[in-house]
């Protein structure tokens, strides 16, 4: 098979025959002697279009590699044989979107790289979203020292400055024995192959690569990281991004965000920044109350006991605490009190949370909870003696509470019966 968008991505159509044609659940499994379609892999998500047969178009939906071959997964009306001529069309936005993302993806890394020299590509995932038109790029990083927001603002900078250069972009093929070690290549392909695909950016950077790319950084336009999540407890990171007019959308709505904010609030744009600062500084506070507050909660939840059939009780409404908080004042309870128990906990936030604990007791309070929650639409989970559940926000928080100890009174009582 002819591979055409190996030697110039910009081609969006051509004629082709099916060599090979397999009908199954409603799909064709379509092979073809060329084909523009490049199948979804090294990251990249695949490339989507249609086949043109006469009159009768078909829609490729999926694109996959089984091998050396590449399978076009095809839908529509009608029959495709072999040696039926075609004309494969592509989704010319979705694959110039790709292209753009798979470029400031290499300036991207290179830029981090250079700005933090320990850090190790994990993973990537560009993709298009057919619904709303626009593209997304992930990569996921492993850093020797926590990444920030400091940081990556530098790293986009950069990243927009190759862009604005409007640097070349070139592909070639390089064997395996004449790679130098300014070449980014997984040591996993090497053993695999002889030659190699090289991408290089102008002066910048070199990476094995079986991707779609552009010709020009410029086309490019801008580029805006747009969130950074990190992965466990761990220096490794999830960073995605945006390119080109989605980029500038983003950018811009944000923008408008914060002054709008900053007008509500009484404040001049340029005093944002003062904004945020003391923010933090009162997030930090509330921080650590909250802290002190966990510590404190146990003893006076202590006070709550009731007992039942010679089994404690304790309940109590914790204003503010979320389910996180609430689990780890569960946790607490347990450690500080020694005898056999049941704890209900409730949290108000933005949304009702219900901490239910037991020890020593043969009661599973999941169980309970899921039964009595179920005609609160609420949703949760966990173990006999631990469990977490949400409902939305109560309007008598007092009355939940009561007819959920009601309950669990109920429950202890029928045990020992």
């Amino acid at each position: 098979m002819s591979e055409i968008w190996l030697q110039n991505p910009y081609i969006d159509k051509t004629r082709a025959k099916i060599v090979s044609c397999e009908r199954t659940n409603g799909e064709f499994r379509v092979l073809l002697d060329k084909t523009v379609f490049r199948y979804k892999g090294g990251g990249q998500d695949c490339d989507k279009g249609k086949l043109l047969k006469n009159s009768t178009i078909y829609r490729i939906i999926d694109v996959e590699r089984e091998g050396e071959k590449t399978v076009h997964i095809v839908k529509g009306k009608g029959s495709l044989n072999v040696g039926d001529e075609v004309i494969c069309v592509l989704d010319w936005d979705r694959r110039y979107t790709l292209m753009k993302l798979h470029t400031a993806e290499h300036i991207f890394y290179r830029s981090l790289i250079k700005e933090l020299p320990g850090s190790e590509l994990k993973d990537i995932w560009l993709t298009f979203d057919d619904e709303k038109r626009e593209g997304n790029g992930t990569i996921t990083v492993e850093s020797d020292r926590p990444l920030d927001w400091k940081t990556l603002t530098k790293v986009e900078a950069e990243v927009n400055k190759i862009i604005h250069e409007n640097r070349s972009v070139k592909t070639y093929i390089l064997n395996v024995k004449d790679l130098t070690e300014d070449i980014r290549v997984r040591d996993s392909l090497l053993k695999r192959v002889g030659q190699v695909r090289i991408v290089e950016v102008e002066d910048f950077d070199k990476a094995a690569c079986s991707g779609t790319h552009l010709r020009k950084t410029g086309e490019i336009i801008f580029f805006k990281i747009t969130s950074i999540e990190r992965k466990g407890n761990g220096n490794v990171y999830h960073i995605n991004f945006k390119i080109g007019e989605d980029a500038l959308n983003f950018a811009l709505t944000v923008s408008n965000q914060v002054l709008w904010k900053a007008q509500n609030l009484g404040y001049n744009p340029d005093e944002i920044i003062y904004v945020l600062e003391k923010y933090e500084k009162l997030r930090r506070s509330l921080s650590y109350l909250k802290t002190q507050l966990l510590e404190a909660m146990p003893s006076y939840i202590e006070k709550s006991r009731e007992v039942v059939q010679n089994i404690p009780i304790y309940h109590c409404i914790c204003k503010g605490f979320e389910a996180k908080e609430l689990a780890m004042l569960g946790r607490k309870l347990k450690k500080k009190i020694k005898e056999s128990f049941v704890a209900v906990l409730l949290g108000t936030n933005e949304t009702t949370s219900i901490v239910a604990v037991s020890k020593g007791v043969n009661l599973a309070v999941s169980n309970v909870l899921k039964e009595f929650l179920s005609k609160h639409g609420g949703k949760g989970g966990g173990r006999p003696d631990f469990a977490i559940y949400g409902v939305k926000k109560s309007n008598n928080i007092d009355e939940l509470l009561n007819s959920l100890v009601n309950k669990f009174k109920s429950e202890l009582t029928m045990l020992q019966t």
